[in-house]
């Protein structure tokens, strides 16, 4: 049809319907006649042939009018009802397409539109929106063959002409048609057949009366789902990993949200402070009762709730934190604040058993800071401990004294009757300092035959009472290899701490002025310093 030849233009120019002819390809309009350059809201062709429709239109209108491309190369024609808004005011079509070839050899779109122009504003409105809506609507009649789709539905779900065709799954379709047919409406989840394949979609399905005629239809609407279901799958994997994760570790392990409820938690958590069976029973549940069966088992339950109250209100990670139970145990308790984009989501307690950890770490020390011999502190401890009393000292002014000890005759004990001999003589002294002095006093060997004795809060006086003491019980301990009348000789050194710029090695150096006196004098015997000059004790 030449739509310039004048008889026919006379003719659709008489024409009361809208007729025009819209190039698809360059959404624009290639003809109209004058009622459609009316319906239109255009001054002239050449204004509305000037119009940018592309501009405008959605992306829902675009691939509807690509589908009717296809149709129309197929000799199809096309009948459907759209919305229009010239001038703000809704004009509702019902457009009867068909194919038209432009004088360049391009398809086209023939249109004849019939007005409809009995909707109210809003209701046409709402059609429009339907349109363009990206949610699948459809209309079904009452034996669920299909009625009717909006341009989205059409375009995913193809030409299937019934309810029942677009379900993969026919299990899916009978409970939805039986959840419609007792209650008249239904919410599913299901996998549908689409024009690309399958996915799963969420239909809301409700039975309504057709408001013209009365029968009964049933209107769906449906969103692709698949995306979530795919997100959920993962964050199912996921949360199992974590568990299997949490399940083989040693460790007791409680995840809480930001609103202090278990999230997660593993089996070595039950075990550990007798919560529970299983870890499910405790998920979803307020940690409040968790807490106080943990703090029950403390030595200290008030302090372990209250650091438990500052680490989550700090918020900040803490490590190592060291809580002593009722049973001996020790245990170790990490937390680690969670965050997502800066977002607080909650946090993580982790327990660890350590109670033969520490206690191999206390022998460790213990070795380190210990004479295998003797088992008192060994030199470079009794020096820290005479650090600390010095300090102390200086900080509290209580009058301290310390005791620089040398076995008589040690020498000869070795010598005579062998190194075990001399250890036996050793580990014999140690006892008896032990026998002696109080659980405040503090011993060591400080090398070979020597010894230092710190007596806190103990004068010179006081301290050579105790010094006679110790020479006492070794005196009757009758070890062979002493030349002494009765078991062994000790010859004592006596220095008190303190005093203005004292330090450990001028305290030593006095102390051991003392013992080189005692032994200068004879051995077997206390003297003690009082700075400048000596005396005997």
């Amino acid at each position: 049809m030449d739509l310039d030849d004048p008889a026919i233009q006379a003719f659709t120019d008489r024409l009361v319907s809208p007729l025009w002819v819209f190039d698809i390809e360059r959404r624009a309009m290639a003809w109209a006649n004058p009622a459609a350059i009316k319906l239109w809201g255009a001054d002239s062709l050449a204004s509305l042939r000037a119009r940018d429709f592309g501009a405008t239109m959605t992306e829902a209108v675009r691939q509807q009018l690509e589908d009717y491309l296809r149709r129309l190369e197929a000799g199809e024609t096309i009948v459907d009802s759209w919305s229009f808004f010239p001038h703000g005011n809704p004009v509702t079509v019902h457009c009867a397409c068909q194919p038209f070839h432009l004088e360049d050899g391009r398809l086209a779109m023939l249109v004849e539109g019939t007005r409809l122009d009995v909707l109210d504003s809003p209701t046409q409105r709402a059609l429009q929106a339907l349109r363009h809506s990206s949610m699948l609507v459809s209309v079904y009649d009452e034996s669920l063959s299909v009625i009717s789709r909006n341009p989205a539905a059409a375009a995913r779900l193809g030409d299937h002409p019934t309810l029942g065709d677009e379900f993969a799954d026919q299990a899916g379709f009978q409970a939805l048609h039986e959840a419609i047919g007792e209650n008249g409406e239904a919410v599913i989840e299901a996998r549908l057949n689409t024009a690309d394949g399958s996915a799963w979609f969420r239909e809301e399905a409700r039975r309504m009366p057709d408001p013209e005629t009365g029968a009964w239809l049933v209107v769906i609407g449906a969103m692709d789902i698949s995306d979530r279901l795919a997100s959920e799958e993962k964050l199912k994997t996921e949360r199992e990993r974590l568990r299997t994760l949490l399940t083989s570790l040693e460790g007791g392990v409680l995840m809480e949200d930001e609103h202090e409820a278990i999230v997660l938690t593993n089996p070595a958590l039950c075990s550990l402070f007798h919560l529970c069976d299983s870890p499910g029973e405790m998920e979803g549940c307020g940690t409040e009762r968790t807490k106080a069966a943990i703090a029950a088992l403390c030595t200290d339950p008030r302090g372990f709730l209250e650091r438990t109250r500052e680490a989550i209100a700090n918020r900040v990670p803490v490590h190592g934190e060291l809580h002593e139970l009722t049973d001996g145990r020790r245990i170790e308790r990490d937390f680690m604040p969670i965050f997502l984009e800066g977002s607080y989501q909650g946090h993580l307690w982790q327990y660890r058993d350590v109670t033969q950890r520490k206690a191999y770490e206390q022998r460790l020390r213990d070795l380190a800071n210990t004479d295998p011999v003797t088992e008192l502190p060994n030199r470079r401890h009794i020096f820290d401990r005479l650090e600390e009393e010095l300090a102390r000292t200086d900080r509290i002014g209580n009058a301290t004294t310390a005791l620089l000890i040398d076995i008589d005759y040690f020498k000869e004990i070795n010598d005579s009757h062998g190194h075990d001999a001399g250890d036996e003589a050793l580990v014999h002294f140690a006892e008896a300092l032990r026998q002696t002095l109080r659980t405040t006093d503090i011993a060591g060997r400080i090398g070979g035959d020597e010894f230092l004795v710190l007596l806190p809060d103990t004068d010179v006086e006081a301290a050579g009472k105790v010094a006679e003491r110790i020479q006492e019980t070794v005196g009757g301990l009758h070890l062979a290899g002493s030349e002494a009348p009765r078991g062994l000789s000790l010859s004592i050194g006596l220095a008190p701490l303190g005093g203005e710029r004292d330090d450990s090695q001028k305290l030593l150096l006095r102390a051991d002025a003392a013992l080189y006196e005692a032994k200068s004098r004879g051995r077997g015997m206390v003297i003690h310093c009082a700075d400048p000059g000596m005396r005997d004790s």
